[in-house]
């Protein structure tokens, strides 16, 4: 992740729907720390599907919680289409130990 990036990429998936249309109309998400920095400001949090912004923007993003998000969009049968989720990075701080 790039500090102070806006519209930042968090996350890329493919989703394909075998044999029927599979309707999406949440996603569950949690972004997790895993290094001794602390991320202190996430925000402006999106889901786009295929290049298009699906549901309404989350204002903050809380560390190592579940986030849900309300969407509404149609994987169609037999075709891979791509989802990630975007948001604005702004704030990094680095924790030392001594």
């Amino acid at each position: 992740i790039v500090l102070n990036a806006i519209n930042q990429e968090l996350g890329r998936w493919e989703l394909k729907a075998v044999g029927e249309n599979i309707r999406v109309s949440q996603i569950i998400f949690q972004l997790r720390e895993s290094t001794t920095g602390t991320w202190t400001n996430v925000n402006n949090v999106r889901v786009y599907f295929d290049g298009s912004q699906v549901g309404t923007a989350a204002t903050t993003l809380a560390k190592n919680t579940d986030r849900t998000l309300s969407v509404n969009f149609v994987v169609p049968a037999g075709e891979t289409k791509i989802l990630t989720i975007n948001a604005n990075v702004s704030g990094w701080s680095v924790v030392r130990t001594y």
